[in-house]
């Protein structure tokens, strides 16, 4: 419990860049980073913290990091697009992603908007809708469970092309922007090479990827 003011030295000045209070928490990026402290933390009403020392907090944050790689790891398995990858860049993927939860009916992305994540279907489905240059909205063969949607967004630049709606509740794991040109640029290289699999996916994809 408490209040206290975090401030951060730029230049000669000592200026205020965040407040914290019950339930708050502070100095983990030192911890986590093996770096100095990034800044100044100071009470300003009585306070009282929990306290955990770097070994402590790196062994928690290496228990979840793992048992939510190990997770992901199984899904990523049942994935067509990462199937020809090797474990450890499966890895990589997997420590990038997070989970986000839909209610059927949900629009997850909508068509002209422009992208910035790139989506695995965890579990359920999605409806696919694309309206035209006439303004007639019609809607294409759904996604399930192991599809995947966004990419050409972020690999083009261009806005959705699509909108797509969670059919009943939907779970899909969830990749920025950044993360997928650091770690799925190469997917694409691959399955390119994989001609059997890519002839496949670029067939579904000419009518449902946004």
């Amino acid at each position: 419990r408490g209040t206290f003011d975090i401030h951060m030295r730029k230049g000669d000045e000592m200026v205020l860049v965040a407040t914290a209070s019950d339930g708050g928490s502070f100095g983990e990026l030192a911890l986590m980073y093996n770096a100095p402290r990034a800044a100044t933390v100071t009470a300003t009403s009585d306070a009282t913290v929990w306290a955990l020392d770097r070994i402590t907090f790196r062994s928690l944050l290496m228990e979840r990091t793992s048992r939510k790689r190990r997770l992901y790891e199984r899904f990523l398995e049942t994935v067509p697009l990462l199937k020809s990858l090797e474990a450890y860049e499966r890895q990589k993927i997997a420590d990038a992603l997070e989970s986000v939860a839909y209610s059927d009916g949900e629009t997850i992305v909508e068509q002209g908007e422009p992208g910035s994540d790139f989506y695995l279907i965890e579990q359920g489905a999605i409806r696919v809708y694309k309206t035209d240059e006439d303004g007639v909205r019609r809607e294409y063969p759904s996604l399930a469970q192991g599809g995947y949607f966004g990419e050409l967004a972020l690999l083009d630049d261009q806005p959705r092309q699509a909108t797509l709606v969670s059919s009943g509740r939907t779970k899909c794991a969830r990749m920025s922007k950044d993360a997928f040109d650091r770690l799925l640029g190469p997917v694409i290289n691959i399955i390119r090479r994989e001609a059997g699999n890519y002839m496949h996916i670029q067939s579904l994809t000419r009518e449902t990827e946004i």
